[in-house]
């Protein structure tokens, strides 16, 4: 293939398993913990701080008890649903140490399967980031040490072919971890944790993270994130070996190619190393393009393109331009608010003259009701640059409570109650018996600590009645533990770990959100 001809072209760059050689053990843990267990989706008011710090003065107890985990929906920027998990602090943590205490051999077995790639083909993966909690981090990247790879692989290529996992994360099958740190006929024969090391007992441990099941990894987690790169190397390297040149983000392919035919041939390969792991494409998702073509997404050359080129501060008719410009995107790309957000993030770092930071503010306000996906990122891309009035936050959220929960969509009531809650005003809460039949974790969880801000007893006292609804332990209790755990007494727990957690006070919840 002319792919190889080109190998000794690339930018020298820090080799893809280096990455993972940085992390000490104690990063990893502590990554994984405070910055990888609750999902970036969320309103940030969540904390592991005191649990990890619970956890690092006493050694752990291991333990065979499987769990359930929280589920929510997010709302992604094609508007389908995605559910995400949080799981019990327990097999958390239990998960993580076993992750951080095999790190060594993680990393060796990472070397294994990509020291000969001259590039990371893997684009986004765990790593050293500064000022960061966490060791993956979806938008990070280091042009210095880590350059583009695309250019260079783009020599002597005329196609591009893009494929996508079908529903990676819940597609992979938690055995498939030791297929590929072992090979899956060594792994069949060698079952046991003892005989199959480290490997074995990782895939037992996201077992014990999903109420005993072997299919499919929780999204949001960033342990699933380690897990699965680890699954995936192996599948790059099958076809990095063939000859194929290409990049992967998490579960998305890029591969550019000399020939349509070789294009074709990438899809059957990608297919068949995908299916050793029980692992399918997307089909809808595939494409065969001829180049050239834009490395970047077409919208966001068209917005930088378009962008106002005025020197600040920017006036009325250059905001209101550019914001009508990128909402006229949106029916060319399927309505992706990615596009929208991008556009928000460009404004927010410009000066703006009165007019046009009032027209920025309640036009924002009016996309971010339409296109919930907003929300998550609304505080850091517009109410912190634009220094936002409380009325207007005050005037967002109650239209977000008010519309949202008729739509099942209960991750935007939760950030109405969130900014009612940081910001400190009332909104009219929902009907009560509507509240309790969305049988929502978060949702409980948001509306108690509403009522816990604001002091209101009759919420409080009918929160805490229907909590005593749930029974003590088993799956309904695992399924709602963020709420149940902080809102029952110590007695109305399910176990020594849970009571003991409690007794000293420990909270997954910021303290200022708990006044």
């Amino acid at each position: 293939m002319v792919s190889q001809l080109c190998d000794k072209l690339f930018a020298p760059s820090k080799p893809y398993w280096a990455y993972w050689q940085e992390l000490s053990e104690d990063a990893v843990y502590n990554g994984l913990m405070l910055g990888g267990w609750f999902a970036d989706k969320l309103p940030p008011i969540f904390s592991a701080e005191q649990f990890v710090t619970y956890c690092n003065n006493r050694k752990m107890a291991s333990n065979d008890s499987r769990s359930e985990w929280i589920r929510f929906n997010y709302i992604r920027c094609n508007g389908q649903y995605r559910e995400f998990g949080i799981p019990t602090p327990f097999t958390y943590e239990r998960l993580v140490r076993g992750l951080a205490d095999n790190w060594d051999d993680i990393v060796r077995h990472v070397q294994k399967y990509t020291l000969p790639q001259p590039y990371a083909v893997s684009r986004i993966h765990p790593r050293v980031i500064p000022d960061s909690q966490a060791i993956f981090q979806m938008n990070y990247s280091n042009w210095m040490t880590d350059p583009n790879p695309e250019p260079t692989i783009l020599i002597g290529k005329k196609y591009l072919v893009k494929c996508d996992i079908s529903t990676c994360f819940p597609s992979i099958y938690t055995h498939s971890l030791p297929w590929a740190i072992m090979g899956r006929d060594n792994a069949k024969q060698n079952r046991s944790s003892r005989r199959g090391g480290w490997a074995n007992e990782i895939d037992g441990l996201l077992q014990k993270a999903c109420d005993g099941e072997t299919h499919g990894l929780l999204i949001g987690p960033h342990a699933s994130n380690v897990v699965s790169e680890l699954i995936l190397t192996v599948i790059d390297a099958s076809l990095f070996n063939k000859g194929y040149r290409f990049i992967r983000n998490i579960d998305d392919y890029n591969c550019y190619v000399a020939s349509r035919y070789e294009a074709e041939r990438f899809i059957i390969s990608l297919q068949e190393e995908l299916s050793k792991f029980r692992l399918t494409l997307n089909q809808k998702k595939t494409e065969i393009l001829e180049l050239p073509i834009a490395l970047s997404n077409g919208w966001v050359n068209s917005l930088r393109r378009n962008e106002p080129n005025k020197s600040d501060p920017l006036d009325y008719k250059d905001v209101s331009s550019f914001l009508e410009y990128a909402t006229s995107l949106l029916p060319s790309y399927q309505n992706n608010a990615s596009i929208l957000l991008y556009a928000f993030k460009m404004l927010a770092s410009r000066s703006l003259k009165p007019s046009a930071k009032a027209y920025f503010r309640d036009y924002a306000m009016h996309l971010a009701i339409v296109f919930p996906y907003l929300l998550p990122s609304f505080e850091k891309a517009i109410i912190e640059p634009l220094s936002m009035d409380k009325d207007y936050i005050e005037c967002l959220s109650k239209v977000i409570i008010s519309d949202s929960l008729n739509y099942g969509d209960h991750l935007s009531v939760c950030y109405g109650l969130y900014y009612a809650i940081k910001f400190d005003f009332k909104v009219d809460m929902p009907d009560f018996e509507d509240i309790k039949r969305a049988n929502d974790c978060l949702l409980y969880l948001f509306v108690y600590l509403y009522a816990k801000h604001f002091d209101d007893g009759n919420l409080l006292d009918r929160l805490t009645k229907h909590a005593k609804e749930f029974p003590i332990e088993g799956r309904e209790f695992e399924e709602m533990w963020l709420f149940l755990y902080h809102i029952r007494p110590k007695d109305w727990l399910p176990s020594d770990e849970w009571r003991a957690i409690k007794k000293r006070g420990i909270k997954f919840i910021k303290l200022e959100y708990l006044k």
